[in-house]
């Protein structure tokens, strides 16, 4: 059997209390660890506090992902994801803890609780019957329905994701559309295990192509400048070289191809990185979107590409 196997059912702030109170500190430290059952006691990433008033928690390496809440006659519990490899594990333990107590394998309540990758997690609301997305720092408030059985969202999390405005993108890709057609057809002419390795070409090109993660401002200006297009033009080349098979999949065994469409994706990328806070609005969403346009926001024209 699991450690896990031993996670108590706790649906109360009384029932958390309890249960905090009826565990030794280990010896010599003030960390009570949340599993008492089984091999639990040695796994003291997973711990559970009080902070001697109206809150109990439960942590999990630190980082506090559960809340058991009372404030005067209202009772609550607070979730709150946290970033980190241990995602998955802190998600479990919350879903063992609100629905499924000691069998891990018990027929579902109402919220579950899984991670989603490294550092999002899941949750199925079946009140609203769809998936929520949440990401660290998203907190997550829970009230058990009129004393029963399931629990049900006391507001439903407000999530924010960034998406381009695609009048100001084409005009910001328009100014490099002469250097895009032109990167282009090098691509179709070009051969691609030339432009393999840490250089391009034999070493016949200095400067910017024999470089690895130009900033993408200071590929911009390279773009810009029609001089220098044989240099940054080289250095798109190699960034896009890739082994592909018959069918045009990515493959370790296929041979290098360089797809005029993937140095137009990596130009457009360019252009998204230099000009993020003109392209990028924050719109409000029903969960969370994976489109990776937060990465250009947050490093804007710094970004190595």
């Amino acid at each position: 059997m699991s450690y896990l196997d031993y996670v108590p059912k706790l649906t109360t702030f009384k029932e958390a209390l309890k249960h905090y109170e009826s565990i030794k500190p280990l010896r010599g430290k003030s960390i009570r660890p949340f599993i008492t059952g089984g091999t639990g006691r040695k796994h003291k990433e997973i711990s559970i506090c009080y902070n001697g008033k109206d809150t109990v928690s439960i942590k999990v390496y630190g980082d506090t992902v559960l809340e058991f809440i009372k404030q005067g006659s209202d009772e609550y519990v607070s979730v709150t994801p946290e970033r980190g490899g241990w995602m998955k594990l802190a998600m479990t333990v919350v879903d063992l803890i609100l629905r499924r107590g000691t069998g891990r394998y018990m027929p579902p309540d109402n919220l579950v609780f899984r991670a989603h990758g490294y550092c999002d997690a899941l949750i199925f609301d079946r009140a609203t019957k769809d998936w929520i997305t949440i990401t660290d720092g998203i907190q997550l408030r829970l009230r058990k329905w009129k004393g029963g059985a399931e629990w049900h969202l006391i507001e439903r999390p407000k999530m924010y994701g960034y998406y381009a405005k695609r009048k100001v993108l084409n005009e910001k890709k328009e100014l490099v559309a002469t250097f895009t057609k032109y990167t282009r057809a090098m691509a179709k002419m070009a051969n691609a295990e030339d432009y393999i390795g840490s250089s391009t070409a034999g070493n016949e090109l200095e400067g910017i192509a024999a470089l690895n993660n130009v900033r993408a401002r200071d590929l911009w200006k390279c773009m810009l400048d029609e001089e220098l297009w044989p240099k940054a033009s080289a250095y798109i080349l190699r960034k896009c070289v890739e082994q592909r098979d018959e069918h045009g999949r990515l493959s370790g065994w296929g041979s290098y191809q360089i797809r005029p469409k993937d140095v137009s994706a990596y130009i457009t990328d360019v252009v998204k990185a230099v000009h993020a806070k003109e392209i990028f609005e924050l719109r409000e969403v029903r969960t969370l979107c994976y489109n990776n346009n937060d990465m250009f926001v947050k490093c804007e024209g710094g970004m190595r590409l």
